[in-house]
């Protein structure tokens, strides 16, 4: 990092390059995207970096602040700073007679793959006959949730990241089931697309999401919530559409490329706090 005037290190994880680096007198981003990890790293670096000029801390989200906050005490320097997402549109899907609700994202427990398979399993049959909800990422699931998955379920596996366009293409409603998530990528592709997000309240993302106008909002474990915002989207096609619409301005206000290379253009050219 020698020839380097300004150096960004990227999440939690790194704690050790920023020890490594700070007596170097160059200007540091630190950008955290996580919610735990924070327990690995002692009070000494917390307090250097609060006491330097020329480090900066980031948080992607109002959830990973908090967690910071929580760790390192409410005097900490730190900022927000939201990712961005290239925009790609997909063309409007044709009417079709099932609705699709879809979870995306690698199957662990923390993604809650299995609180959305409960609140499947408590819609009435009427509703699994004309509706599919897909479980799309790679890792298998637990023996007593697939006893639990109905044929109305699909499990795709792993979907090649260009190929995602044509997931958004296919499908209605995207949900985001995590018990903790610092930000929620396919949630915010779910909104640059048009579709309705169904999202925990345990999410990052669910600071930025007004319940009942750009998107729903749920209890987070709550099956039996998530179970009737899923009948409730199958019984109104019409309101899915335009909550789906009004989503969109989530994205456009807080996640393009252009306000993030804004933000972060903006950043490096801070002088020493």
């Amino acid at each position: 990092v020698d020839w380097a005037d300004r150096i960004l290190v990227n999440t939690i994880r790194l704690y050790h390059v920023i020890e490594e680096i700070l007596d170097l007198n160059k200007k540091i981003i630190w950008w955290i995207h996580e919610v735990n990890g924070f327990e690995d790293i002692e009070d000494r670096l917390f307090d250097s970096i609060n006491k330097r000029k020329g480090i900066f801390v980031y948080a992607v989200s109002p959830l990973v602040m908090k967690k910071l906050l929580q760790r390192t005490g409410a005097d900490f320097k730190a900022e927000k700073l939201e990712f961005g997402l290239e925009n790609y549109k997909v063309e409007a899907k044709e009417n079709r007679q099932k609705i699709i609700f879809a979870l995306i994202g690698t199957i662990v427990r923390h993604k809650g793959q299995d609180i959305f398979i409960r609140a499947v399993e408590r819609l009435p049959q009427s509703c699994k006959d004309t509706a599919e909800f897909w479980i799309v990422g790679r890792g298998q699931l637990a023996a007593e949730d697939l006893e639990r998955v109905d044929s109305c379920i699909k499990i795709t596996g792993e979907i090649d990241i260009r190929k995602m366009p044509e997931l958004y293409h296919r499908i209605d409603v995207v949900v985001c089931c995590s018990r903790e998530e610092p930000m929620s990528v396919v949630v915010v592709e779910g909104c640059m697309n048009g579709k309705l997000v169904i999202v925990s309240d345990a999410a990052g993302i669910a600071d930025y999401i007004t319940d009942r106008s750009d998107g729903l909002l749920f209890r987070s474990e709550d099956v039996k919530q998530l179970a009737e915002l899923m009948e409730w989207a199958i019984m109104h096609r019409e309101q899915v559409r335009q909550i789906g619409n009004a989503a969109k301005g989530v994205y456009e206000k807080n996640f393009t490329l252009e306000i993030f290379e804004r933000n972060l253009l903006e950043l490096m050219g801070k002088e020493n706090a």
